[in-house]
């Protein structure tokens, strides 16, 4: 698809990322089924993305479109073929999710309040985990400020 980049280059990008950052949620965009997407080629975007510590995916089909390059390219992706290569790295996408989820909550994080209301309050967390609270009661006590001496 004529990026400018290579895959080393962009697992070097995303361990940088997560070395300097553990908890940052990651993502990214995942077209399966493109003209000329071997057995060989899938099972290497696979592992690729297994070893590689995303939070979440977007996995779309290819789908052809006339009159476009991609149209015309040899080695057409079956669409049954390319819905299983779907499912499958939606399935790895919602098992990494998960786990992540699971390290991200074990962190310690700020949150802000963005809204209270019937007794609940809801906030979002630094690394954008929404949190609903369950409000215990309606009064809120504040100290007053402590003197400097």
């Amino acid at each position: 698809m004529h990026r400018r980049y290579r895959p080393w280059h962009y697992e070097d990008r995303i361990q940088r990322i997560h070395a300097a950052m553990p908890t940052a949620a990651i993502g990214a965009d995942v077209m399966v089924g493109f003209p000329g997407e071997s057995e060989e080629d899938f099972e290497q975007t696979r592992a690729f993305i297994e070893r590689l510590p995303f939070t979440y995916l977007h996995v779309f089909t290819y789908s052809s479109r006339p009159g476009t390059p991609s149209a015309q390219m040899p080695a057409q992706v079956p669409v049954q073929k390319a819905r299983e290569r779907n499912r499958v790295l939606r399935e790895l996408a919602a098992r990494k999710n998960t786990a992540s989820r699971a390290v991200r909550r074990r962190h310690a994080t700020r949150s802000h309040l963005t809204q209270i209301s019937q007794g609940r309050t809801e906030a979002l967390t630094d690394n954008y985990q929404k949190l609903w609270l369950q409000v215990r009661s309606p009064r809120i006590e504040c100290s007053p400020p402590a003197s400097i001496p």
